[in-house]
């Protein structure tokens, strides 16, 4: 992602790999990278954890609530240890998911912020609705 303010642009890229457990349950590894921020400490790698909880809602459609909680390493000046409870949605389809997840940081350099992001998740073997 990118994101622009009066003052500059940052980026910011990540990828999770990750293995389902059951139909519901996942649990992933991550790797990002953030560049471009003007106090330097907020550059860098991060690295985590993390597991979701797949919901599928009472509808025809195939979404599903997703409850999930990441803990990782993010770069900052101090407390590089950041733990993130992450709701949000997917939209599954035959071969992944469209998720809407809301990232919510109780502690690390990000403390009480909140991302809103938009992924793809790639199932590789298929889905199952």
């Amino acid at each position: 992602n990118f994101n622009h303010d009066e003052n500059e642009t940052t980026q910011n890229l990540n990828a999770r790999l990750g293995r389902f457990f059951t139909n519901n349950l996942d649990a992933g590894l991550s790797l990002g990278f953030v560049g471009g921020h003007g106090n330097s400490d907020f550059n860098g790698l991060s690295f985590g954890l993390s597991t979701r909880y797949h919901r599928p809602l009472p509808m025809r459609m195939p979404l599903n609530a997703v409850a999930g909680v990441r803990m990782e390493y993010a770069p900052g000046p101090d407390d590089n240890f950041a733990f993130v409870p992450t709701p949000g949605l997917s939209y599954v389809l035959d071969s992944g998911s469209i998720d809407l997840l809301l990232d919510i940081a109780l502690s690390g350099p990000l403390k009480d912020t909140k991302t809103l992001s938009l992924g793809y998740t790639l199932y590789f073997g298929g889905s199952r609705r």
